[in-house]
Parts: C-alpha cells; structure tokens; sequence
C-alpha cells in the first residue's frame, strides 16, 4: 500500500499559529497531501525548566498548570482543525500529534521532521512576548537545524497561484524549483516565476557602479542564466508542469537582490517566494545564505519558503 505523503505543521496555541493553518487551507497543493498538526507539551510552566526538575512529587499547583495547559491545547487543536476544514481541506486528511517536551521543543520539532515528511510548514512568530521580532526564537532554530527538508515559512499574506522563485542558477535554486514541480504539478491553475537579479550593468546607479559587476559582463551573464532557465523549465516539463506555467526574467542593475526579489514580489502581488537554502557562494559556515536570509527579514509579510 502507497503511504500517504505527509507535511508537519508545529502550531503552539497562538493566533499566528492559526494564522498558519489558514494558509495551508488557502493553498490547493496542500490539499492532496496529509497535514500532521503537531505540538510539543511542556508539562510544566516554562520557568521550571530553569530550576533542578529532579523532584520526587509534581506539586498541586504544577498538576493545575497541567491540567489547564492541556485544555486549551485540545481547545486550540480542535480550532486549528475547525480552520482547515473550514476551507475544505479534507477532513480525513487531518492528524494531530501531541508529545511530551524532551530536549526543548524546537529539538522535538526537528526530531519528529526527520520522520518522512516531505517539508514542514511554520509561523513567523508565535505566542512570545517580543512583537518586534521578524522571526521568533523557535523558527529561527528551526531554520538552523532544519538542513535536512524544506522549511515553510507561512506569512500573513494569502499564498495566491503565483509563486516567485528566486533563481541564481545553483544547484539549490534547481533544487528549489524541482521541490515545487513536484508539489504544484498537478494543479494547472498554479504558476512559477523565475526571476535572475544581475548586480551591476549599465542600469545601475552610477555612483555605485564600480563596486558591482561592470556592464559588460551583462550579456555573458544573461546568456549563462538563460542556459540555466532553459534547464530549470526542462525539469519542471519532466515533473509534469507545462511550460506556458513558467515565465522567466532577467534584472540588470539591481543594488541588491534580496530587495529586487522582494519588490518583484510585491510589485506582482506573489504571496509565496522560493529560495535555496543556500547560493552560488554556499559558504557553509553559515545555515542559510545571504540572499536568502535578507529576503527572510524583507518579506516580512510574504511566505518565504527555502529549500535545502
């Protein structure tokens, strides 16, 4: 019998964390696989973890907290399912997983990741207390441990049928756009953008011209990304998504490509944007590249979703 495909969703009771629920119900790919809704207990309150936890008995003010932490959990639980099939995401399609908190919670996340699912789908934020924030301390640990699968950045921003890849060539931008052939393939109505930004060109403001690539390195470098366009639309044709679902575009003279990704993004009104983990450089001293990372904090209100 053919397993079912499956993404994990870690929700932790906050309204971002429904928030996130609502845009897997509101993006049709998602429909055809399961979604695992996922939270780690804690069992106590989060200052206990803090203290020596080697106590003989649970004291009655602890066995309250409990009792009261796991009724809003299964309150929040039947919200977030509630949420889903609001939007006609299949009910049999639903599971929910609640474990025990061992190593920390986003440790458990990562853990329970690593047991065949396809990609994980989480909040910007959840319910800290530190608003300010672009991303909360959990996803961050979550995009640094997460090497391993493609980790879904939901934000606030309805998903669309558009999504923007930002494609420098490398092997995990070809990876990026092959994660999404697979996942949109079946779904004619979804499209895919491959946007090149080339810094420098005789487009680029004069007065920073000599710290970018010089003009005449332009058209070698568009004719090396139109190879790479041609090889990237080659596989998604493979996947099964046609051709005339994928456009492509080539930006001179950008500062930076991080915000030319972003302003394409919002100029086109693309809710979703793909990205590598890493690029060309893949200085591996770093969990994510630099592209990728500033795209993260720009498109604060966009889906940033990056690719191992």
């Amino acid at each position: 019998m053919k397993k079912q495909r499956q993404f994990l969703v870690p929700l932790d009771g906050s309204e971002r964390a429904l928030e996130t629920c609502r845009f897997v119900a509101s993006f049709q790919p998602f429909h055809a696989l399961k979604a695992v809704l996922f939270h780690v207990y804690s069992g106590a309150p989060e200052a206990c973890f803090d203290l020596d936890r080697r106590f003989s008995t649970v004291p009655t003010g602890v066995q309250r907290w409990q009792a009261e932490e796991l009724r809003q959990i299964e309150e929040h639980f039947s919200l977030a399912r509630r949420t889903l099939t609001a939007r006609q995401f299949p009910e049999e399609r639903i599971e929910v997983k609640i474990r025990r908190r061992q190593s920390g919670v986003a440790r458990d996340i990562i853990r329970e990741a690593r047991r065949d699912f396809e990609f994980v789908v989480a909040s910007r934020r959840g319910m800290g207390p530190l608003a300010g924030m672009v991303i909360g301390s959990v996803t961050l640990k979550l995009l640094q441990g997460m090497g391993f699968a493609p980790l879904l950045i939901a934000g606030r921003k309805p998903p669309g049928k558009r999504i923007l890849v930002g494609f420098d060539g490398s092997a995990g931008a070809l990876r990026a756009t092959r994660f999404l052939g697979a996942l949109v393939a079946p779904f004619p109505e979804v499209t895919i953008c491959l946007l090149h930004v080339f810094r420098g060109g005789s487009d680029a403001p004069p007065g920073i011209r000599r710290f970018l690539a010089p003009p005449e390195n332009a058209p070698s470098a568009h004719e090396n990304i139109m190879a790479k366009f041609d090889l990237a639309k080659s596989r998604l044709a493979d996947l099964g998504v046609a051709p005339e679902r994928v456009s492509t575009r080539f930006v001179s003279g950008a500062v930076s490509r991080a915000a030319e990704i972003v302003k394409h993004a919002r100029a086109e009104e693309i809710g979703i944007i793909a990205l590598g983990r890493r690029g060309v450089s893949r200085v591996r001293d770093f969990f994510i590249g630099r592209v990728t990372n500033k795209v993260l904090h720009l498109a604060h209100d966009r889906s940033v979703w990056i690719v191992h």
